[in-house]
């Protein structure tokens, strides 16, 4: 395994690139840039970024694959953008379980060719048509996230529970259930505010 951190490991990749190669995915940082020092050290991604620069001027493509840490952010350093066009994020939907499969939301977290309604982060799921053939579907997050809590809400939750579900704060809970009201999605649900939970049973022997 070449390892990017070291011009040895760079002329190992260099040797594989096509003349006509356009795109080069590098899966992932963490694997294959190992030398150089702490992951969090900037010094340590200068070698790799003066060689991706290197191969820019050549008309190349590299897609950087990286994990993020648990904060949700990259590891370490973030200095690693600073030469990068676009850099997109995937989370997990609020409320995801495993049974939803592949489902991600895509953020830009950078970007300098797109603006505007094109860099609104957006829903993608994985599924079948009715051929059995898998196909990619994506919708605006905004309209997810309303889907998922006009969901919750019909099904009579509180929008106090609806918030802790989802991990999503009150006022926009609330929001989200005035419109699904508005557009006939959701009848008579309490405000969370007013909400009753189900009361425990009575033992007979009280």
């Amino acid at each position: 395994m070449p390892d990017l951190g070291t011009r040895e490991g760079q002329k190992v990749i260099n040797a594989a690139i096509e003349p006509d190669t356009d795109l080069i995915v590098l899966d992932n940082l963490s694997c294959l840039a190992r030398r150089g020092g702490k992951e969090n050290e900037a010094e340590s991604w200068l070698s790799v970024a003066e060689w991706a620069l290197s191969l820019r001027t050549h008309g190349k493509t590299i897609l950087f694959i990286h994990h993020s840490g648990k904060d949700g952010n990259q590891r370490g350093t973030s200095k690693r953008e600073d030469q990068l066009d676009t850099v997109i994020a995937l989370r997990r939907p609020p409320g995801y379980t495993p049974q939803d499969g592949a489902v991600f939301e895509v953020h830009y977290e950078k970007c300098r060719e797109l603006r505007g309604k094109d860099v609104l982060p957006i829903e993608a799921s994985l599924s079948e048509d009715p051929n059995g053939i898998q196909i990619w579907t994506t919708r605006p997050v905004e309209e997810s996230i309303y889907d998922r809590v006009a969901g919750l809400a019909k099904e009579g939750m509180a929008q106090r529970d609806i918030s802790e579900e989802l991990g999503l704060p009150r006022y926009a809970v609330s929001r989200y259930v005035k419109r699904a009201k508005k557009e006939g999605k959701v009848v008579d649900i309490q405000d969370y505010r007013g909400a009753k939970r189900t009361p425990k049973p009575r033992n007979d022997l009280d």
